[in-house]
């Protein structure tokens, strides 16, 4: 009996720094929940100083503060913090989640896209149908960035239909809207069309090519125009606001192109009758017009997702100086 005894004694002390181990776990995750992650990662750190190497909870310690590392901005930090993660003995749900988000890091960085893809595919195993989902999103990005459009619109379609057909469940298990998700996968479709599109070349070779060319031009950027909307309707705004200003981009890039092919017409260049070089003149001018007030208009509307609603500052800057350059090219 006395034995028994002495046994829970020396038990209690380790159940109670579990208890007080879990306690600041829930604590450091409440305030990452509120937006509140530079008072949460001391915690994490306590959490992690204090638990055994092989604990789960240093695994999920370590994996949180990786995320709030990433919510303040430094994404090395955080790429370092899933790395150690993934070197410890921890439960596959934590290392798949801190695979995911590593190769997501790199996606969003643009940076070892290859290694990205790794991870990814190294998350994806044994996945559930929407999470399996998600990580093909992210490997459709990397697709798109390593220049393997074929793959990428393959991918995103997939997954696109995928989450569309879960978008009653609201989020993630991680809690991620899935609305962001279908946000981001209609900007990457857009931005697959309008790199189609950039493709088609508006050159002077006869009037019957180049009104056919510029019509197929036209086509694409409709087809980019389409998804952007759906972006944009996903109401998500990082995703809304690359959809307006890649969508600016690509009737800007139109404007500029017919812009070029008009130069080249007023200089004699290509086989064109002088009558047909009056009527193709003609029929670009308010073409190019209408296209760049199509950019501004999309442009300002970027602008405007930022200042009345929040969203990604960078994106938001961009849009702006996309508007100056415009008002600049009008005052030369």
């Amino acid at each position: 009996m006395l034995l028994v005894c002495a046994a829970l004694l020396a038990a209690r002390p380790a159940f109670a720094s579990e208890q007080a181990l879990q306690a600041i776990l829930d604590e450091a995750n409440d305030l990452k929940d509120g937006d509140a992650c530079d008072g949460a990662v001391p915690l994490y750190d306590e959490v992690i100083s204090r638990a055994d190497a092989d604990a789960p909870i240093r695994g999920y310690a370590l994996y949180n503060r990786a995320v709030c590392e990433e919510l303040l901005d430094s994404p090395d930090a955080a790429r370092s913090t899933y790395g150690e993660v993934l070197a410890g003995p921890r439960t596959w749900e934590v290392r798949r989640d801190a695979l995911f988000r590593r190769g997501l890091l790199e996606v969003l960085r643009e940076g070892d896209l290859r290694g990205a893809l790794r991870d990814l595919r190294l998350a994806r195993r044994g996945a559930a149908p929407l999470d399996a989902a998600i990580v093909d999103l992210q490997v459709a990005r990397a697709s798109f960035l390593l220049r393997r459009p074929q793959k990428a619109a393959r991918l995103v379609a997939r997954a696109a239909a995928v989450i569309e057909s879960a978008r009653d469940e609201d989020a993630d298990r991680r809690g991620t809207p899935l609305d962001w998700y279908v946000g981001e996968a209609a900007a990457l479709r857009g931005d697959l069309w309008l790199r189609a599109g950039a493709a088609v070349p508006l050159t002077v070779r006869g009037a019957g090519r180049v009104t056919k060319r510029i019509e197929k031009r036209a086509a694409f950027l409709e087809s980019a125009q389409s998804f952007y909307v759906l972006a944009i309707e996903a109401g998500r705004a990082p995703w809304s606001q690359h959809a307006l200003l890649q969508m600016g981009r690509g009737y800007a890039t139109v404007a500029a192109e017919l812009q070029a092919l008009r130069a080249s017409i007023e200089r004699g260049e290509g086989t064109l009758t002088t009558t047909e070089r009056a009527a193709l003149a003609a029929w670009l001018e308010p073409r190019i017009a209408g296209q760049l007030r199509k950019a501004t208009e999309s442009w300002l509307l970027c602008a405007r997702v930022e200042t009345e609603i929040g969203g990604a500052p960078l994106i938001g800057s961009s849009c702006r100086a996309e508007i100056d350059a415009v008002v600049r090219r009008q005052e030369r």
